[in-house]
């Protein structure tokens, strides 16, 4: 039976506050563990960031900044009918330098076996951000 909106989107909120409390820690593979062992996250015009391994790289920069903090703002959220996916497309909102920033972004969840979802596709477009 397929998931009713509400339950989606109280699914897709829960899995970017769960993203958002493991990123505040910046332990390196408590985040991997948020992605697909075979995630791809794609920034469109500036590449594919493919893997744990090229996630790890991506992360460690990242955190050198410091962690990358967001607010989601949904446009659309759906699920397959089985809800085995979730999928999210709406922007994501950075504070950069005290400046609030947009970017579009697709994100697609894939539940594992223990019922848990993790980024299986993020893609951004962060050349664009507004």
């Amino acid at each position: 039976m397929p998931l009713e909106q509400t339950e989606v989107d109280k699914r897709l909120e829960g899995i970017h506050e769960r993203i958002l409390s493991v990123i505040e820690t910046k332990d390196i593979e408590k985040i991997l563990d948020l992605f697909h062992p075979h995630a791809v996250v794609v920034h469109r015009e500036s590449g594919v960031i493919y893997g744990h391994e090229d996630l790890r790289q991506f992360y460690q920069a990242c955190l050198k900044v410091g962690p990358p903090i967001y607010k989601v703002i949904p446009i659309k959220n759906l699920a397959t009918p089985d809800g085995e996916y979730l999928i999210q497309e709406g922007f994501l909102e950075f504070n950069i330098n005290d400046e609030k920033k947009r970017c579009e972004f697709t994100g697609i969840f894939k539940r594992d076996e223990q019922g848990i979802y993790k980024y299986y596709r993020n893609e951004v477009d962060v050349k664009n951000m507004h």
